[in-house]
């Protein structure tokens, strides 16, 4: 009844898109670093057993991941990290911030 009412005054969806944030900048950061190869698969389910969280913030955050250019959407609505030629990386590393591993 309480997470009904939470999620009609949109406290819910607060929620949701703050927990997609956290994982689209993780999930950045994670290809940035590396720990992500180019074609590897990103698995709403795993994902979501990962970060603790329902599906909905981790697809949110893949989608979001896509319009960034990290991403590509293959068959079956599954997404992939997308490879990067090595001036993208450089100019990802340097608008977001992320120091590289040394």
């Amino acid at each position: 009844m309480e997470a009904k009412r939470a999620q009609s005054d949109g406290i819910g969806w607060l929620m949701i898109i703050r927990a997609a944030d956290c994982i689209f900048e993780s999930l950045i950061e994670t290809i940035m670093v590396g720990e992500l190869a180019a074609g590897e698969p990103l698995v709403e389910k795993s994902l979501a057993e990962k970060f603790g969280v329902s599906r909905t913030p981790v697809r949110e955050a893949l989608h979001r991941l896509a319009q960034a250019g990290l991403a590509e959407r293959g068959s079956r609505r599954a997404y992939f990290v997308r490879e990067m030629a090595p001036e993208d990386l450089s100019e990802l590393f340097e608008a977001t911030g992320v120091s590289t591993a040394e």
